[in-house]
């Protein structure tokens, strides 16, 4: 265990070198992301001003959707950026590599993948989450829960994605459907939750838990609800054990391209 860990820390290290060997690049392409990022939520500041809130969802709601949808998008591409990327590796053979090493497996996967941009992410995500908690003189308890509902969320967008990923083990041409429900889940996530009641809400809760990595971490530190905590609690372990799950069948089922490939 402890030398895995050293494994993927030291991968991580690597991979942060290796990103920022190009200084004025690796720069501009955080800088560039942060810009971005915020242009949209100024646009989402410029809309709340002219139609108010939508089902009690005003600014500082979606200032800390935007906080806690960046973070955690960023996290799991720098840290785990292998799980987006494995579709692709299956379906072109470049799996194989990862078979041929000693070390366990997903950690080699996870630190395959490293996106520059992402240190953006995780910027624009801290810095509204700073503004939120500023603007809102959240309690200690909000303040637990804020950083409780970043790791319950990150484990369940996180394991979403290797499972996303997995499909590809399944179903050979399925880079296009894996793309799809990428961006509904990405897309679904970005907007106010107030927009989402009835079955659409149940729909990106237990189908496509796009709702679980934003809407719901803001509702669960403006209203504090057990519930709504134990909520995000039992999909994350869920979504942590059947991503797991089909992960390791879909390597057990899987039949080598006989493509060598070698590297990172």
């Amino acid at each position: 265990m402890i030398s895995e860990l050293r494994y993927y820390l030291y991968s991580i290290k690597k991979n942060f070198i290796n990103s920022s060997e190009l200084r004025m690049s690796f720069n501009f392409s955080i800088i560039s992301m942060v810009l971005n990022n915020f242009s949209f939520v100024f646009i989402w500041y410029l809309f709340s001003q002219k139609v108010g809130e939508i089902n009690g969802w005003g600014f500082n709601e979606i200032l800390a959707l935007q906080g806690y949808v960046g973070l955690i998008y960023g996290i799991c591409y720098l840290f785990f950026g292998g799980f987006t990327t494995l579709g692709e590796s299956i379906s072109n053979g470049s799996f194989d590599k990862f078979l041929l090493t000693p070390k366990f497996i997903l950690n080699r996967i996870s630190t395959s993948y490293f996106q520059t941009t992402s240190i953006g992410d995780v910027l624009q995500g801290v810095i509204c989450l700073l503004i939120f908690a500023y603007i809102t003189n959240p309690s200690l308890t909000q303040i637990f829960l804020m950083l409780l509902v970043i790791i319950l969320s990150s484990i369940i967008y996180i394991s979403f994605q290797l499972f996303l990923s997995a499909l590809s083990f399944y179903f050979p041409e399925s880079l296009n459907i894996i793309d799809d429900i990428d961006s509904i889940y990405n897309t679904a996530s970005m907007y106010p939750g107030g927009a989402f009641e009835g079955f659409l809400r149940f729909f990106f809760i237990f189908i496509i838990p796009s709702l679980l990595i934003g809407t719901i971490p803001v509702e669960v530190v403006k209203y504090m609800k057990p519930d709504m905590v134990a909520l995000l609690v039992a999909m994350s372990v869920f979504w942590f054990l059947f991503s797991y799950k089909f992960f390791m069948n879909g390597v057990k089922n899987y039949e080598s391209s006989n493509t060598y490939t070698f590297g990172k």
